[in-house]
């Protein structure tokens, strides 16, 4: 999962990306978040609403299949998580994915802000 993201990202990179990897709790409900974001081109605004659909892709014919994001995102919400992107289209993109840590309360993780 987290290699079908980091590919992505690769190949939007110019320069050095940024992956934090953070952790915490409230109450009795314990996650894992992680941000990558890069300084690549970005996810053009039209593009956006589309870009976790199966078969997606803004690469050139037979360059990708348009299912790394797709598989991406499937894989997190089948653990209860949530995925979302933000965009400076010209200046990169950032995901920020929250997982439940397994063995924790499994509160969807819907109920909890997920921003950027």
């Amino acid at each position: 999962m987290f290699l079908n993201l980091l590919v992505n990202i690769a190949n939007a990179i110019e320069g050095h990306g940024l992956i934090n990897l953070n952790s915490g709790q409230a109450g009795d409900w314990v996650w894992i978040e992680i941000e990558i974001a890069d300084n690549g081109f970005g996810i053009a605004a039209d593009n956006l609403a589309n870009i976790f659909d199966p078969f997606f892709t803004t690469k050139e014919i037979g360059k990708g299949t348009g299912l790394g994001l797709h598989v991406v995102k499937m894989a997190i919400e089948t653990h209860c998580g949530e995925i979302a992107v933000s965009r400076t289209e010209g200046y990169g993109a950032g995901f920020k994915i929250v997982l439940p840590i397994a063995g924790a309360s499994q509160q969807k993780v819907s109920q909890q802000k997920v921003s950027r």
